[in-house]
């Protein structure tokens, strides 16, 4: 899995709660979330999914999204995907950008390209960067969408300028085919090669990097 940001609590508790009471229950879903991921990474799975189910439960987007994850492959539970999709769901909801964008990923799995376009455009507006490059790769590709060169370059150019390592090596692809001419075919080839030791290299130090996630 890859690195989360943590999002806010539901817009019902922030409103008909004070700052000092939601600062409270803040420390303590930090804090239960910290304890759930240090399960995770000693590799207790099942006690791990059990915390973060507590915490989906109480409404902790960033737990829905890693329960759902967990669910979707089949760690420390039964493999379940539809149900994945369904904490998937309920994260990107509830605002979570990278909930939009798992949802999004749940329904390209299950070829409901146009829906997943939708909840890719979410994430890209939530300022999520993987869901940029799909917002490229989908108007490129004809994905859910009219295919639309143009606006495929400049999603692809905004999740490359942001780092995203899968944007760089599609702008160097579709700069190979000639796309936007000789010198950039040239320029193709470079980048493509510089993207490919470049990601075997950050890979090999965080293989969960957010710039990996597409």
């Amino acid at each position: 899995m890859v690195c989360f940001l943590q999002d806010d609590l539901t817009a019902e508790f922030i409103k008909n709660n004070r700052p000092h009471n939601m600062t409270i229950l803040m420390n303590t879903l930090n804090t239960e979330f910290k304890e759930a991921s240090e399960l995770y990474k000693k590799g207790k799975y099942k006690e791990a999914y059990e915390k973060y189910l507590t915490l989906a439960s109480e409404g902790n987007s960033e737990s829905q999204v890693f329960l759902g994850w967990m669910i979707s492959n089949g760690i420390g539970v039964k493999k379940d995907i539809n149900a994945g999709g369904g904490w998937f769901k309920r994260a990107a909801l509830m605002g979570s950008s990278l909930g939009a964008f798992y949802y999004g990923l749940f329904l390209t799995i299950n070829g409901e390209d146009k829906d997943a376009f939708s909840w890719y455009l979410k994430a890209a507006k939530r300022g999520d960067t993987p869901g940029i490059f799909r917002m490229g790769y989908s108007y490129i590709y004809g994905k859910g969408v009219l295919v639309d060169t143009n606006k495929g370059y400049e999603y692809l150019l905004s999740a490359s300028a942001k780092g995203h390592l899968y944007a760089r090596r599609e702008i160097a692809v579709l700069d190979m085919k000639g796309n936007r001419g000789l010198i950039y075919r040239i320029k193709g080839l470079g980048q493509f090669v510089n993207t490919i030791l470049l990601t075997f290299i950050i890979h090999h130090y965080d293989a969960h990097s957010d710039r990996l996630r597409c």
